[in-house]
């Protein structure tokens, strides 16, 4: 699909230089993956997962290349059936990596919290996210970023969507609450 696979080739041998896979991977997965259904599935079943899991992983605390593999899993994770195989790449996992590790960069943080969004609108992958300690980023994300309106909003609607399709999540919210109080 439109060279995908060729690309993302590319991408998995070029892991270890950013700039290649930046510039020739995640800018052009975003980028085609922002508008078709389509487009996102045919992306997904290319291997564009485990091309992101990697890069997501690897570069969690680059501001560049972690916001760029965000961006893309964003849109590409859109698509519902891309989320699942997304989940099952360890995205989920990943992104809350760049959380933790990214947390001075808000473009990363933004771009992640809107892909976790995209992605935890079903349960299963919600409580991937909530096992992989979300939230504990998500309250550190909240103390940083309080007057940045973005970051509240893609925070808010995180725990929005985690909390309504988990009960699993529910119960950490809930002990979480509590120790704060």
């Amino acid at each position: 699909y439109f060279g995908m696979k060729k690309i993302l080739h590319a991408i998995s041998n070029h892991i270890y230089e950013p700039n290649r896979c930046i510039g020739t991977g995640c800018y052009l997965i975003m980028v085609l993956a922002s508008d078709s259904s389509d487009r996102q599935l045919a992306i997904a079943k290319d291997g564009a997962p485990v091309a992101l899991a990697a890069i997501l992983y690897k570069y969690s605390n680059d501001s560049y290349i972690s916001e760029m593999a965000s961006r893309a899993t964003r849109n590409l994770s859109a698509n519902d059936e891309a989320a699942n195989m997304l989940a099952s790449e360890g995205v989920c996992e990943a992104l809350v990596k760049v959380l933790k590790e990214s947390i001075d960069y808000n473009n990363v943080i933004e771009q992640a919290l809107w892909a976790i969004v995209n992605m935890s609108c079903d349960n299963n992958i919600s409580t991937i996210f909530g096992s992989a300690d979300v939230f504990t980023s998500l309250y550190d994300i909240y103390e940083k970023y309080l007057h940045d309106s973005n970051i509240i909003d893609g925070a808010t609607n995180c725990i929005r969507n985690l909390t309504s399709q988990s009960y699993y999540n529910i119960s950490i919210v809930s002990k979480r609450s509590d120790e704060i109080d």
